[in-house]
């Protein structure tokens, strides 16, 4: 079974490289190059003669029949090794150095990795040694805005940069983290970066292409700046009959509603007038009101109890051939809205009635409406949405910034600012098992692709799996051993194995 260095070794002692005559006059290159055949790894010099065994694969040949399976290069010095290891002689392989002399020249033995000598650097140690590839060598903080526009949210991420393994420099490779909020700015802010942080400055009047300004034309906007408290910014008539009795008069009242001294949006107090006559009905007369204006109309044949005394035909307001009064109410629905179109706007909705007129079997009376409710209280991640079905909050995956969800930049199933179809390939990994429990099961990985959902900018849509192959063929005194995720691999017992545990 082989050992981090390869396998079990049968040796025989070479010392360097050799020259010698063939038979036939031939000048022939001891340990030229390694052929593995058989189930043995071999050293052939340059004439293709076969000479020193270097090992017996337990897990057979390569393909390229270069070495063993899982085995190291085969050397015969140092510099023959990849950076890092040692050349370890008379076994002639590569791997984990036990001394400096397995190292090239001017390199060191350091816990088992061959590593150049240094004087000074971040990332020289203080042996005088060079750092590993794995160590961090420094950290810092990266700020950004999500965008430009007015409400862009403020993010952080944790940046740390390696050795390279190879200079006593911080010029190794990067490692940078998940961005994070700092700050949720508003639509009337602005976002900020820079070196030393992030956050959101609050516009003193409003803020519009990105830039705190004057306001213009808003409905709280007063030369410029922010109308004061209880400065009217909206004026609607409200229409309505006195009563439901025949005669009642058609009224009219002003609905108001107020600036609320912080904002250019006309978002404050309602106040309704008083109501006032609009039109006065005589006694024959009933009284009709809409979202538009109010009325009398006159009965042909009088009136009594709130309706015309003239028959009618088929209708929500008729009842037997008699037209009902105004109280009686014909329909019902729903109406829905946001409570405004910024990041956080909740959504709402209300039960409108409509009543009959007292002088028409249709429903086309006075519409009352209730008061606006709370159906969903959206954060200030998510924006609040409308249709004829219904309000609601739809939350946003990378956040809010001013009336519309923050664009994608650079998650993985993001392409220019736009989600990447569900087709897409977002990311790869390598799953490892043992294919049972028992002794001799073998070690096996397959590779397995994800893909991107099209709905969302990070990699979380449907996963397609290859089928198990098997990477090290485990033999009966073996049990095989994997964390599922780094390795699988075959692990020898010495005195022999039984229940899938070594004895």
């Amino acid at each position: 079974m082989m050992n981090k260095l390869g396998t079990a070794l049968i040796l025989t002692v070479v010392v360097g490289a050799v020259f010698f005559a063939c038979s036939n006059g031939q000048t022939c290159t001891s340990h030229d190059h390694t052929l593995c055949t058989d189930g043995v790894n071999y050293w052939i010099d340059s004439c293709d003669n076969f000479e020193d065994v270097i090992a017996q694969c337990n897990s057979g040949c390569k393909a390229d029949k270069s070495g063993c399976v899982g085995d190291s290069t085969a050397c015969d010095k140092p510099d023959d090794c990849p950076a890092g290891q040692g050349c370890l002689l008379p076994a002639g392989v590569c791997g984990f150095c036990n001394k400096d002399a397995d190292c090239r020249s001017g390199e060191k033995c350091n816990s088992g990795v061959c590593t150049v000598s240094c004087s000074a650097g971040p990332c020289c140690d203080d042996d005088g040694l060079l750092r590993p590839a794995s160590f961090q060598c420094r950290s810092w903080t990266e700020y950004n805005c999500t965008g430009t526009e007015c409400g862009a949210d403020s993010r952080q991420r944790s940046v740390s940069q390696a050795c390279s393994g190879v200079s006593t420099a911080c010029d190794g490779s990067l490692f940078e983290g998940m961005w994070q909020w700092v700050e949720r700015c508003s639509n009337s802010q602005t976002c900020w970066a820079d070196e030393s942080g992030a956050g959101c400055t609050q516009c003193a009047v409003i803020c519009r292409d990105g830039a705190c300004t004057n306001c213009t034309d808003e409905p709280c906007c007063n030369n410029g700046a922010i109308a004061t408290a209880g400065t009217i910014c909206d004026s609607q008539p409200e229409y309505r009959c006195a009563s439901s009795d025949c005669g009642a008069d058609a009224e009219s009242r002003t609905v108001t509603r107020a600036c609320e001294g912080t904002s250019v949006v006309c978002a404050g107090d309602i106040s309704q007038g008083a109501w006032s006559m609009l039109t006065a009905c005589d006694l024959t007369d009933v009284c009709w009101a809409d979202d538009q204006a109010a009325g009398c109309t006159t009965c042909a044949d009088g009136c009594d109890s709130g309706a015309c005394l003239e028959p009618c035909s088929d209708g929500p307001c008729c009842d037997n051939g008699s037209l009902r009064d105004s109280s009686y109410e014909c329909d019902s629905w729903q109406e829905y809205q946001c409570s405004g179109s910024a990041c956080g706007a909740d959504a709402q909705e209300l039960t409108a009635i409509q009543h009959c007129n007292g002088s028409s079997s249709a429903c086309e009376g006075t519409i009352t409406r209730g008061d606006w409710s709370t159906v969903d209280d959206c954060d200030d991640g998510a924006l609040c949405r409308v249709d004829d079905n219904g309000s609601w909050c739809e939350a946003c995956e990378l956040g809010c910034s001013g009336e519309t969800c923050t664009p994608c930049t650079d998650e993985p199933c993001c392409d220019n600012g736009q989600l990447r179809p569900s087709n897409f390939q977002c990311d790869a990994w390598t799953d490892y098992q043992c294919n049972g429990t028992d002794c001799g099961a073998d070690a096996q990985q397959r590779a397995v692709r994800q893909y991107c959902s099209g709905i969302s900018a990070y990699c979380n849509g449907t996963t397609t799996p290859d089928g198990w192959s098997t990477i090290d063929v485990c033999h009966s005194d073996d049990i095989c051993t994997t964390d599922d995720q780094t390795y699988a691999e075959c692990q020898n017992c010495p005195g022999g194995c039984s229940a899938g545990q070594c004895n």
